[in-house]
Protein backbone atom coordinates (compact mmCIF):
# COMPACT_ATOMS: atom_id res chain seq x y z
CA UNK A 1 0.00 0.00 0.00
CA UNK A 2 1.13 3.71 -0.92
CA UNK A 3 1.47 5.76 2.16
CA UNK A 4 0.61 9.86 1.28
CA UNK A 5 3.24 11.86 1.70
CA UNK A 6 0.27 14.09 2.94
CA UNK A 7 -2.50 13.60 5.16
CA UNK A 8 -4.85 16.35 6.19
CA UNK A 9 -7.39 15.63 8.44
CA UNK A 10 -10.25 17.47 8.87
CA UNK A 11 -13.48 18.32 11.04
CA UNK A 12 -15.79 20.48 13.33
CA UNK A 13 -14.78 21.33 16.99
CA UNK A 14 -14.47 17.96 19.16
CA UNK A 15 -14.28 15.47 16.70
CA UNK A 16 -11.08 14.02 16.99
CA UNK A 17 -8.38 15.45 14.95
CA UNK A 18 -5.76 15.70 16.96
CA UNK A 19 -6.21 12.29 18.80
CA UNK A 20 -6.39 10.53 15.05
CA UNK A 21 -3.35 12.68 14.14
CA UNK A 22 -1.03 11.91 16.67
CA UNK A 23 -2.09 7.90 16.45
CA UNK A 24 -1.34 8.42 12.27
CA UNK A 25 2.05 10.44 13.45
CA UNK A 26 3.01 7.54 15.71
CA UNK A 27 1.65 5.07 12.56
CA UNK A 28 3.61 6.76 10.18
CA UNK A 29 6.07 8.87 12.00
CA UNK A 30 5.57 12.06 10.73
CA UNK A 31 5.34 15.46 12.18
CA UNK A 32 1.85 17.12 12.73
CA UNK A 33 0.69 20.85 11.92
CA UNK A 34 -1.70 22.20 13.66
CA UNK A 35 -3.27 24.95 11.32
CA UNK A 36 -4.51 26.89 14.25
CA UNK A 37 -0.59 27.50 15.09
CA UNK A 38 -0.28 29.14 11.75
CA UNK A 39 -3.51 31.41 11.72
CA UNK A 40 -1.61 32.24 15.57
CA UNK A 41 0.94 34.19 13.85
CA UNK A 42 -1.09 36.28 10.96
CA UNK A 43 -2.45 38.51 14.15
CA UNK A 44 -4.03 39.45 17.18
CA UNK A 45 -7.61 39.45 16.77
CA UNK A 46 -8.40 35.31 16.67
CA UNK A 47 -11.63 34.64 16.14
CA UNK A 48 -11.89 37.28 13.24
CA UNK A 49 -8.42 35.79 11.85
CA UNK A 50 -10.09 31.94 12.13
CA UNK A 51 -12.93 32.47 10.63
CA UNK A 52 -11.04 34.49 7.45
CA UNK A 53 -8.30 32.13 7.08
CA UNK A 54 -10.74 28.91 7.32
CA UNK A 55 -13.65 30.46 5.19
CA UNK A 56 -12.73 33.52 3.76
CA UNK A 57 -12.39 34.59 -0.30
CA UNK A 58 -9.57 33.34 -1.92
CA UNK A 59 -7.83 36.16 -3.07
CA UNK A 60 -7.86 38.17 0.43
CA UNK A 61 -4.58 38.95 1.86
CA UNK A 62 -5.36 36.96 4.99
CA UNK A 63 -5.86 34.03 3.16
CA UNK A 64 -3.48 34.39 0.57
CA UNK A 65 -0.70 34.41 3.71
CA UNK A 66 -2.59 31.56 5.43
CA UNK A 67 -1.80 29.43 2.46
CA UNK A 68 1.56 30.39 1.55
CA UNK A 69 2.67 29.98 5.34
CA UNK A 70 1.10 26.43 4.76
CA UNK A 71 2.16 25.44 1.60
CA UNK A 72 6.27 26.83 3.24
CA UNK A 73 5.38 24.55 6.63
CA UNK A 74 4.44 21.85 4.50
CA UNK A 75 7.21 21.40 1.72
CA UNK A 76 9.69 21.69 4.69
CA UNK A 77 7.91 18.79 6.29
CA UNK A 78 8.39 16.65 3.23
CA UNK A 79 11.57 17.54 3.11
CA UNK A 80 12.87 16.63 5.90
CA UNK A 81 10.59 13.66 7.06
CA UNK A 82 9.15 12.86 3.94
CA UNK A 83 5.19 13.32 4.96
CA UNK A 84 3.55 15.49 7.33
CA UNK A 85 -0.09 15.04 8.60
CA UNK A 86 -1.75 18.23 9.14
CA UNK A 87 -5.21 19.09 10.78
CA UNK A 88 -7.71 22.38 10.94
CA UNK A 89 -10.95 23.09 10.01
CA UNK A 90 -10.81 24.92 6.33
CA UNK A 91 -14.47 24.98 5.58
CA UNK A 92 -13.36 27.12 1.90
CA UNK A 93 -12.63 23.81 -0.15
CA UNK A 94 -10.95 26.59 -2.57
CA UNK A 95 -8.52 27.26 -0.02
CA UNK A 96 -7.76 23.59 0.33
CA UNK A 97 -7.04 23.04 -3.18
CA UNK A 98 -4.84 25.97 -3.26
CA UNK A 99 -2.98 24.02 -0.59
CA UNK A 100 -2.66 20.84 -1.92
CA UNK A 101 -2.59 21.55 -5.53
CA UNK A 102 1.13 20.61 -5.74
CA UNK A 103 0.88 17.36 -4.06
CA UNK A 104 -2.45 16.46 -5.95
CA UNK A 105 -1.60 12.65 -6.36
CA UNK A 106 0.06 12.61 -2.72
CA UNK A 107 -2.53 13.59 -0.43
CA UNK A 108 -5.34 11.06 2.05
CA UNK A 109 -8.21 13.81 3.11
CA UNK A 110 -9.65 12.34 6.09
CA UNK A 111 -12.57 14.08 7.23
CA UNK A 112 -14.27 13.37 10.40
CA UNK A 113 -17.90 13.75 10.65
CA UNK A 114 -20.53 13.94 13.72
CA UNK A 115 -23.33 11.46 13.12
CA UNK A 116 -24.07 10.63 17.05
CA UNK A 117 -25.24 13.51 18.82
CA UNK A 118 -25.07 12.04 22.72
CA UNK A 119 -21.26 10.87 21.78
CA UNK A 120 -20.73 14.52 20.22
CA UNK A 121 -22.12 16.38 23.26
CA UNK A 122 -19.68 13.86 25.33
CA UNK A 123 -16.94 15.18 23.61
CA UNK A 124 -17.83 18.97 23.63
CA UNK A 125 -18.92 18.15 27.47
CA UNK A 126 -15.36 16.91 27.80
CA UNK A 127 -13.86 20.19 26.36
CA UNK A 128 -16.05 22.79 27.91
CA UNK A 129 -15.70 21.32 31.44
CA UNK A 130 -11.45 21.87 31.07
CA UNK A 131 -12.06 26.11 30.17
CA UNK A 132 -11.93 28.56 32.43
CA UNK A 133 -13.20 32.68 32.44
CA UNK A 134 -9.39 33.45 30.14
CA UNK A 135 -8.99 29.72 28.27
CA UNK A 136 -11.54 28.48 25.85
CA UNK A 137 -9.76 25.40 25.06
CA UNK A 138 -10.31 25.68 21.30
CA UNK A 139 -13.86 26.52 21.58
CA UNK A 140 -14.89 28.54 19.18
CA UNK A 141 -17.03 31.79 19.69
CA UNK A 142 -20.15 30.34 18.00
CA UNK A 143 -19.92 27.86 20.89
CA UNK A 144 -19.45 30.87 23.70
CA UNK A 145 -22.77 32.76 21.30
CA UNK A 146 -24.95 30.19 23.06
CA UNK A 147 -24.28 31.32 26.62
CA UNK A 148 -25.42 34.68 28.29
CA UNK A 149 -22.49 36.22 30.55
CA UNK A 150 -24.19 35.71 33.76
CA UNK A 151 -24.62 31.68 32.78
CA UNK A 152 -21.30 31.51 32.19
CA UNK A 153 -19.77 33.80 35.33
CA UNK A 154 -22.13 31.34 37.03
CA UNK A 155 -20.65 28.30 35.92
CA UNK A 156 -16.82 29.49 36.67
CA UNK A 157 -17.67 30.17 39.70
CA UNK A 158 -19.67 26.72 40.73
CA UNK A 159 -18.66 24.87 38.24
CA UNK A 160 -22.00 23.10 37.95
CA UNK A 161 -23.07 22.00 34.53
CA UNK A 162 -26.78 23.32 35.10
CA UNK A 163 -29.62 22.45 32.71
CA UNK A 164 -29.44 25.52 30.76
CA UNK A 165 -25.96 25.05 29.98
CA UNK A 166 -26.54 21.89 29.09
CA UNK A 167 -29.09 22.81 27.07
CA UNK A 168 -26.84 25.33 25.36
CA UNK A 169 -24.38 22.74 24.87
CA UNK A 170 -26.77 20.44 23.20
CA UNK A 171 -27.72 23.67 20.83
CA UNK A 172 -24.20 23.63 19.95
CA UNK A 173 -23.55 20.40 18.92
CA UNK A 174 -26.93 20.16 17.06
CA UNK A 175 -26.13 23.12 14.70
CA UNK A 176 -22.36 22.23 14.54
CA UNK A 177 -23.58 18.77 13.20
CA UNK A 178 -25.96 20.13 10.55
CA UNK A 179 -22.64 22.40 9.51
CA UNK A 180 -20.31 19.38 9.30
CA UNK A 181 -22.97 17.77 6.88
CA UNK A 182 -23.07 20.97 4.74
CA UNK A 183 -19.29 21.42 4.74
CA UNK A 184 -18.70 17.36 3.71
CA UNK A 185 -21.37 17.93 1.03
CA UNK A 186 -19.09 20.94 -0.57
CA UNK A 187 -15.74 19.15 -0.28
CA UNK A 188 -17.66 15.84 -1.54
CA UNK A 189 -18.05 18.48 -5.10
CA UNK A 190 -14.17 19.49 -5.24
CA UNK A 191 -12.29 15.58 -3.79
CA UNK A 192 -13.67 12.25 -4.92
CA UNK A 193 -11.59 10.68 -2.58
CA UNK A 194 -12.65 12.25 0.93
CA UNK A 195 -12.39 8.97 3.98
CA UNK A 196 -15.30 9.98 5.56
CA UNK A 197 -15.24 8.98 8.95
CA UNK A 198 -18.24 9.16 11.35
CA UNK A 199 -17.98 9.69 15.01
Amino acid sequence: MNIPSIIYIAGKTCTGKTTLSKQLSDKYQYPIIELDTIVDVLGDEKDHLYIEAYQGDINSPVVRRFIDLTVKKLSEAIRNYHGVIFEGAIANPDILMDILKQWQLYYKFIYLHPTDINNYNKQILSRFIKTNATNRNGLPSKFWNKFTKPQLTKYFNDRIITNDIQKNINLYAEDSMKESSRRLEKFSLYFNDIDVREI
